[in-house]
């Protein structure tokens, strides 16, 4: 179920400072950032603690920043995700957006396959609301995470 969250005191560092990156990637389509401007920037946390950043252009058809940053942490060898943050903007400009249909399925899929659900931090450009998810709550009726046998939650 997703959680609402604010950055208080009590906030995770490690989600503080991936979303305070994600957010410095963010720049609005007024001549501050890239062309056209960027609708979107994650970063994207692995098992070893390395970051991997991307960000998404505001025009129609570019990439999602969360699928290219799943692209470049498997690119790197990394087959171990565990937490995402992404800044992004809603269709009316203020707000939280939250993952595509597509991202939500890629995200989900990466979870299925690494058999660990990742955390997901969206937060509004200004980082004054924050929503936590994991990749299977993202993805209605998704098949789950299977959990290793020993493991808390395993069954059999």
């Amino acid at each position: 179920m997703p959680i609402e969250l604010t950055l208080t005191p009590g906030f995770p560092r490690y989600a503080r400072a991936l979303l305070t990156t994600a957010a410095q990637l963010f720049h609005p389509a007024d001549g501050t950032g890239p062309v056209g401007g960027v609708r979107a920037g994650a970063v994207l946390q692995d098992g070893s603690g390395r970051a991997f950043t991307a960000a998404s252009p505001a025009y129609p058809g570019g990439p999602c920043a969360e699928a290219a940053v799943l692209a470049s942490a498997r690119s790197a060898g990394d087959p171990d995700p565990r937490v995402l943050a992404v800044v992004s903007a809603a269709a009316h400009g203020t707000g939280i957006a939250l993952p595509c249909g597509g991202c939500r399925q890629l995200l989900c899929d990466a979870a299925y396959a690494n058999g660990r659900d990742i955390e997901i931090y969206c937060a509004d450009t200004s980082l004054s609301a924050v929503v936590l998810v994991t990749a299977t709550e993202l993805l209605p009726l998704s098949p789950g995470i299977p959990v290793a046998p020993g493991l808390p939650g395993a069954t059999g």
